[in-house]
């Protein structure tokens, strides 16, 4: 995940497969040719059209990930 967490080391997992790393998302890019920085702009619409039509779990972080970039990150990642 760690595209998301807030650890800002993006080819870091924390040793969970189900992670988003950049390596994921440059691989899901390269699928329709789309350039790193177009592939995130689309993730982002994406993620606000889910939002819009309540489509997602909750809409916002889950309680163990809202702390600052500053101490973010799961729990026991650094």
């Amino acid at each position: 995940m760690c595209l998301t967490c807030g650890c800002r080391l993006p080819h870091e997992d924390h040793g969970k497969a189900d992670y988003i790393t950049i390596e994921d998302l440059e691989k899901s890019a390269a699928i329709d040719d789309f350039s790193l920085d177009q592939a995130v702009r689309i993730l982002v619409e994406t993620v606000e059209a889910a939002k819009a039509e309540g489509s997602t779990s909750t809409g916002d972080r889950p309680a163990h990930l809202t702390s600052t970039p500053s101490g973010a990150g799961p729990k026991g990642a650094r």
